[in-house]
C-alpha cells in the first residue's frame, strides 16, 4: 500500500511540473475580448473582456496592422503577461431558429 502512495505522488509531481515547464516556455493563459483601442506609434492594443476590465498588451507591426477597433479576439501571451504572442479573431456563430 506505502508502494502505491509513493507512486501516486510521483505521478502528480510528474504532472504539475509538466505544466510548470510549459509556463517556461513563454506561455501564459489568453485573454479574450474587444479591441478598443489601437495605438500604432506605441505598438499596443487595448482589449476589454465581458466584465469590462481593460487590459494593454504590446504587439509587433506585422500583427498591429491587421486589426479593427471593435473586433472580439482571443490573445496568447508570452510569459511576461503583456506581449503578445498572436491574435485570433473570434466570429460569433448565429444560432439558427
Amino acid at each position: 500500500m506505502k508502494k502505491l502512495f509513493v507512486l501516486f505522488i510521483a505521478a502528480v509531481l510528474m504532472v504539475s511540473f509538466a505544466g510548470s515547464s510549459a509556463m517556461a516556455k513563454g506561455k501564459t493563459a489568453g485573454l479574450k475580448g474587444t479591441i478598443t483601442a489601437i495605438d500604432t506609434t506605441a505598438n499596443t492594443v487595448t482589449l476589454q473582456d465581458a466584465k469590462g476590465t481593460s487590459t494593454t498588451v504590446t504587439t509587433d507591426t506585422t500583427q498591429i496592422a491587421s486589426l479593427k477597433s471593435g473586433e472580439m479576439v482571443k490573445v496568447t501571451l508570452k510569459a511576461d503577461g503583456k506581449t503578445v504572442e498572436k491574435f485570433v479573431e473570434v466570429t460569433k456563430k448565429k444560432v439558427k431558429k
